[in-house]
């Protein structure tokens, strides 16, 4: 799995986007630092500081434009960190498919269709 940190629109969020190679799928998160911050300061808090997830399953966004769009009104990715995340996606080709990966594919197509 790759990870890579952008810079948000909010200067409130931190952003994260990658490629899940198990999911086979691009993957963003937007973290409201406020609440991380709330919740270093107070562990018992009952609060997600994630305000958003993309991605968090199987096969869900299969290119770089996808992410983009979806992401858009958090960040803007780069020319350059589109071309590592393409650069992410080439490199998993390398690798077959687990046998975890195959029942999660079998699995997310008998729940989602």
């Amino acid at each position: 799995m790759s990870r890579h940190t952008i810079d948000p629109i909010n200067l409130n969020y931190s952003v994260v986007v990658g490629y899940d190679n198990p999911y086979r799928s691009f993957f963003a998160n937007v973290h409201d630092k406020g609440i991380e911050a709330q919740l270093d300061n107070d562990p018992e808090l009952d609060a997600d500081p994630i305000i958003i997830r993309l991605g968090d399953r199987y096969d869900a966004i299969k290119t770089v434009a996808e992410l983009k769009e979806k992401l858009a009104d958090y960040a803007i990715i780069s020319p350059e960190t589109q071309q590592l995340l393409q650069a992410d996606l080439e490199a998993s080709a390398y690798y077959s498919a687990t046998p975890l990966q195959k029942s999660m594919e079998l699995l997310s197509k008998k729940v989602f269709g």
